[in-house]
């Protein structure tokens, strides 16, 4: 019976087809594993590819709806004079047709000469009264946008306070001594009595 050789005693081609032969399905297994990596990463990268074009389609469609819509709406501010809304000039307020008979009627008044539209018709307060601006701003635009106002225009009973309180604050003293008066009961109104004053007719 022979004995078998020491694998010392192999030859060296002999020990390099015995490593090969016990490590061959380790290394099918490796490159198997690595092929389908190769193939998730190429799934993967396709689908970020795909994601990358639908965010590129998306961003530029944005980009046109709020490039159109800045457009429209620095026409229309140019076109509607709204820088001018920014200061006191009365004469903005006849920029609307509807207001011009209230713009002539201030100009025939006695307050024309000591107060002007916001004077009356805005609250104390760079902020506030830039506020009660935009607010009635918007109003405005809407109901003359839509026709959907009285005609002739008439003051809403949040801007008729505002009003109000415009004439006790520049009429304190006077208004304080009229107050002290009974009134059965009721509120004291200024431009109740004095409706024509800011507006002369």
């Amino acid at each position: 019976m022979e004995i078998p050789n020491h694998p010392r005693d192999v030859e060296p081609h002999s020990q390099s087809n015995l490593l090969t032969t016990s490590h061959g399905s380790s290394t099918l297994q490796l490159m198997s594993v690595a092929g389908m990596l190769n193939d998730l990463w190429g799934d993967a990268a396709m689908e970020v590819a795909g994601l990358q074009r639908l965010i590129g389609v998306f961003g530029l469609g944005l980009g046109v709806l709020v490039g159109i819509a800045a457009g429209v709406g620095s026409y229309t501010f140019h076109y509607a004079k709204g820088t001018s809304y920014l200061g006191d000039d009365p004469a903005t307020c006849a920029n609307c047709h509807v207001m011009q008979g209230h713009y002539d009627a201030w100009l025939k008044s006695s307050h024309r000469h000591v107060a002007t539209c916001n004077d009356c018709h805005t609250t104390e307060g760079f902020f506030s009264k830039q506020f009660v601006k935009a607010i009635n701003g918007w109003n405005h635009s809407v109901a003359f946008t839509t026709g959907d106002f009285h005609e002739p225009i008439q003051i809403k009973e949040w801007n008729r306070r505002i009003t109000e309180q415009s004439c006790r604050r520049c009429h304190e003293s006077v208004v304080h001594q009229i107050d002290m008066i009974p009134a059965n009961g009721e509120p004291r109104s200024c431009i109740r009595c004095h409706d024509s004053v800011g507006h002369l007719r």
